[in-house]
């Protein structure tokens, strides 16, 4: 119901955040499984439980592809104290 409500790119992004919490849930979830019953199994749940998930991703006609930047700025930090001691 709520997707015909919203605009297609509102909608999608909040169905990529629900997409993204079922994936990571059945991740652990098969990581339990894998402890209980072995990998085997716990391999077979996760593939089963994302191709379910695949399917019902295919009634909708949205794009469910997503590109993610990580920018990292960990050695700004060592510049940062060099400048603040007048190292610059």
């Amino acid at each position: 119901k709520t997707y015909s409500c919203l605009e297609l790119k509102t909608f999608g992004g909040l169905a990529q955040e629900v997409i993204q919490y079922c994936t990571d849930s059945c991740i652990v979830a098969s990581q339990e499984i894998a402890k209980a019953s072995g990998l085997l199994m716990s391999q077979l749940f996760l593939i089963k439980n994302l191709l379910a998930l695949r399917e019902q991703l295919s009634l909708f006609d949205v794009d469910f592809g997503s590109q993610e930047t990580e920018l990292d700025f960990s050695h700004m930090r060592d510049h940062l104290r060099r400048i603040l001691r007048g190292e610059s």
